[in-house]
């Protein structure tokens, strides 16, 4: 789900004038109110965390790895649920 009224243009805006995803949210959270779907935050960090931590393939060690490692608070916060971010054997 996306916020009505936050297209590229303003969300560069928003990026560039507070330079930090947890203060973004809050401004968002309160100009949109309950136009903000409520699971937002939650969705815009899975998503951004397929970008940065997916299950990619290594052709050179033969297994499946992230393609950045996991920070260890990133696995609390998912309760170690990580089946988003792609398969796993």
């Amino acid at each position: 789900p996306s916020v009505p009224g936050i297209g590229v243009a303003r969300a560069h805006a928003l990026v560039s004038k507070y330079q930090n995803i947890d203060r973004i949210l809050s401004v968002l959270k309160f100009e949109k109110g309950d136009q903000m779907p409520e699971d937002y935050a939650k969705s815009f960090n899975d998503a951004l965390a397929v970008f940065q931590h997916a299950r990619i393939y290594d052709i050179n060690t033969k297994e499946l790895k992230h393609m950045k490692p996991l920070p260890e608070n990133f696995l609390e916060s998912l309760n170690e649920n990580l089946d988003f971010l792609g398969p796993y054997p």
